[in-house]
């Protein structure tokens, strides 16, 4: 299947899940052929595939259709992850005023790291990250504080399915030694990566604790390599962990 084909079928299935609303919960497949202009057959095997997913279901069993039931956990994903941004977005402004580097906020999303919110370094020479762009798991401190913060039986099952890509020579691409690096981030509490990524930047990560199922996140910085020496590393953990620290203790408020 090329992109191009997966992207129609992404607008088919949203615009499916787009004719149902406050004034029409329930539809029936024809109804939302005849409103579409389609086919029958061809909104039955799109209605079937967003039953099978949960993004539909059958209202009591009979012909008519309603949304289901995996649109209320994303939506209750989307609320969470929009408090976690509107907390950490004045702290990420700090920290990059504060270290010079860009700030970030990343949230673990199926396997992938993606980035919610940023600050950027005001630096002219800086690394540049755009929001919704995801980063794989086993490269860059972010990624890998977020894989540390999960369950081991949820760690287990993600890092045997991720594919080891090399992205540099200090990239890890060995399930073994990624347990091993896993494990010391869990008992230090932060995580720093030297061109493991991209080549020639670095960065700094430490968990955010949110006592929320299913949501991991964490509080980062990331810069050009050449202006991380020893002393400066440790200045950046320490203003890192305190950034983390502090956006865990909001989102605990609003959770009160």
């Amino acid at each position: 299947m090329t992109a191009a084909t997966r992207l129609t079928t992404i607008e088919k299935a949203n615009r499916i899940l787009g004719l149902f609303s406050v004034d029409d919960p329930l539809l029936r497949p024809s109804e939302i052929a005849a409103r579409l202009g389609v086919p029958r057959s061809t909104v039955h095997k799109y209605v079937h595939s967003l039953v099978q997913t949960g993004f539909l279901t059958r209202h009591m069993g009979g012909p008519f259709l309603r949304l289901g039931p995996r649109l209320l956990e994303l939506a209750a994903v989307s609320h969470r992850s929009t408090d976690l941004v509107d907390v950490a977005y004045p702290v990420l402004h700090r920290l990059a005023r504060e270290t010079g580097e860009t700030a970030l906020l990343t949230e673990l999303i199926g396997a992938e790291s993606v980035c919610l919110a940023r600050a950027e370094s005001s630096q002219h020479l800086k690394v540049t990250y755009e929001v919704g762009q995801s980063y794989p798991l086993h490269a860059g401190a972010s990624s890998l504080v977020l894989l540390a913060g999960v369950p081991k039986t949820t760690q287990r099952r993600i890092i045997a399915g991720l594919v080891l890509k090399r992205y540099t020579e200090n990239t890890i691409t060995s399930r073994s030694d990624l347990c091993e690096r896993l494990e010391e981030i869990r008992e230090r509490g932060f995580a720093v990566s030297r061109g493991e990524f991209l080549k020639h930047v670095f960065a700094v990560a430490a968990p955010i604790e949110l006592n929320a199922p299913g949501l991991v996140a964490s509080a980062s910085i990331a810069g050009p390599l050449q202006r991380l020496t020893k002393v400066v590393a440790r200045e950046m953990v320490k203003k890192v962990k305190k950034s983390a620290l502090e956006v865990s203790q909001g989102i605990r408020g609003l959770q009160r």
